[in-house]
């Protein structure tokens, strides 16, 4: 009898671990979450720090467990501290791939393994998530296949973070990991008509504050600078890789025309005019993928830490 209550009482405890290892992960949508802070650094042109913000995101686990492991793996190492946000305009920003020093960009060094796409068109399924404001979605290589009969370049996400404004066809849920959402509940939300000087970011859900990054795609004369990640493949299967280039401004005058100089800002020597004009836009169209917008003034991530 002693043994029968002995062994009841073993399984009851059981039970009652197992209970509370299960009411500790919090689930949502059919998935397990792991929340997140990400602290943002606003910089003014003299590199000073002038704004700090903690945003909150959720990472479901079950919907994208190898590419959540792998931000999370990341996020503990310390590789995303200091990273800049290095592309910006009105759908999404991108943080993940490089450094900054003014206005130049230093790709970040990455040592870990290629991530598998979890995603429908690489036989992935389940993943409920949907490619709209605040989703987080890993960025693979542009480029589906790379001109042979290799299979499609779908398993060359790193490191680089997708942040989306609002929905976009460009980056759909068949073709890319979305694997977490900043919290969108938590403020109001960003209006872009709203002076510099009056912009409260403390106020606003986390979305709202990574969404004020958008008004930094462009300074006060309408000039944007970009960035263009020279690739070449460097040996039968490898990977594309970014190299650091030239710099090129667009300047866009009251009748929509747009100009377009070789560096950073528009300095009249430096136009671009005749032949090399010719040569700069046909790229710019065959290659726009690789043409990153830099924010006028620098925005980085502090560090991500898991939420306790």
């Amino acid at each position: 009898m002693k043994k029968i209550v002995k062994l009841l009482f073993t399984c009851a405890l059981t039970l009652i671990a197992l209970f509370s290892f299960t009411a500790c992960a919090e689930v949502e949508n059919g998935s397990k979450i792991q929340r997140m802070n990400i602290e943002l650094e606003f910089l003014n042109a003299s590199g000073e720090v002038v704004d700090t913000q903690t945003l909150e995101a959720k990472l479901y686990l079950n919907f994208a467990p190898e590419t959540c492991a792998h931000f999370i793996k990341l996020c503990e190492d310390g590789f995303y501290n200091g990273v800049t946000v290095s592309n910006v305009n009105g759908t999404w920003c991108e943080f993940g791939g490089y450094t900054r020093d003014g206005s130049s960009l230093t790709q970040k060094e990455y040592t870990y393994d290629n991530l598998t796409g979890e995603f429908k068109k690489n036989g992935f399924g389940g993943n409920k998530l949907k490619v709209e404001g605040g989703a987080l979605v890993m960025k693979r290589n542009y480029d589906v296949t790379d001109g042979t009969d290799n299979s499609p370049k779908y398993d060359t996400a790193q490191s680089s973070v997708l942040v989306m404004f609002n929905s976009t066809a460009k980056f759909d849920v068949d073709s890319y990991a979305v694997f977490g959402m900043l919290e969108t509940t938590d403020g109001d939300e960003y209006d872009d008509t709203v002076e510099d000087s009056e912009l409260d970011r403390a106020s606003l859900s986390s979305l709202g504050k990574f969404n004020t990054v958008e008004r930094l795609e462009t300074d006060a004369d309408g000039n944007k600078t970009y960035y263009f990640e020279k690739h070449a493949e460097i040996a039968e299967g490898s990977e594309y890789y970014a190299i650091k280039s030239d710099y090129y401004s667009v300047i866009v005058d009251g009748e929509g025309e747009k100009h377009y100089y070789k560096g950073v800002g528009a300095v009249s020597e430096n136009e671009l005019t005749g032949d090399d004009l010719d040569s700069f836009t046909k790229l710019l169209n065959e290659k726009g993928n690789y043409f990153l917008t830099i924010p006028v003034t620098q925005v980085r991530i502090k560090t991500i830490t898991k939420k306790a």
